[in-house]
């Protein structure tokens, strides 16, 4: 069984969601299975047949949202966190009801192409069943087409880098009927950010 670990390369942040109603809008450029890490050791975790764990990570250019970066601050010890900025790479973990919500997205939207818009807002959270760890956020994930050409373009550049970086791009996705992807196109509603 071959087993994928987070791919290695220039360093992409990821987006952390600290609070419910936050979320972002972001351009997609790919979309891979990795294996999870262990959040006390932070080695590859495995489950106890010893079957790697895994979970979805996209990576993406950042349209708008409220949504933020977290990281470890070695001085304090704390965890510092900053806003999204329009057009950085980021990287979105999806695991568990997440990743749930992500391939039920890509399911009503069709095929999943480079460029295509992700709107991504954690909506509630529930108790996790290991006490030792924080709530599990839950998402509500939509997709559509992008429209501005600029931002696809540089979506599909963004990917070709990925692809030598050993990224998935996300067009090798399995695509549903294209009516049943036409009829089903999602609408965002209010603007949330």
């Amino acid at each position: 069984m071959e087993i994928n670990i987070p791919q290695e390369g220039p360093f992409i942040p990821s987006v952390t969601f600290v609070d419910v109603g936050q979320g972002l809008d972001y351009a997609l450029i790919s979309s891979d299975r990795i294996q999870s890490r262990n959040y006390d050791t932070g080695e590859p975790d495995f489950w106890g047949e010893g079957d790697p764990k895994m979970e979805t990570a996209n990576v993406g250019i950042v349209i708008k949202g409220n949504a933020q970066i977290g990281s470890d601050n070695e001085e304090t010890g704390n965890r510092d966190y900053r806003d999204l900025v329009a057009g950085e790479l980021i990287k979105v973990f999806m695991k568990s009801d997440t990743e749930k919500a992500w391939w039920a997205a890509a399911k009503v939207h069709g095929t999943v192409n480079v460029g295509d818009m992700v709107r991504d807002i954690h909506d509630s959270t529930r108790p996790a069943k290991n006490p030792k760890h924080s709530p599990v956020k839950l998402h509500t994930i939509a997709l559509s087409r992008e429209t501005d050409p600029a931002i696809r373009a540089r979506a599909e550049d963004e990917a070709k880098g990925q692809a030598s970086a050993t990224a998935t791009p996300v067009a090798a996705q399995p695509a549903e009927p294209a009516a049943a992807a036409a009829a089903s196109q999602p609408t965002w509603g209010e603007d949330p950010f």
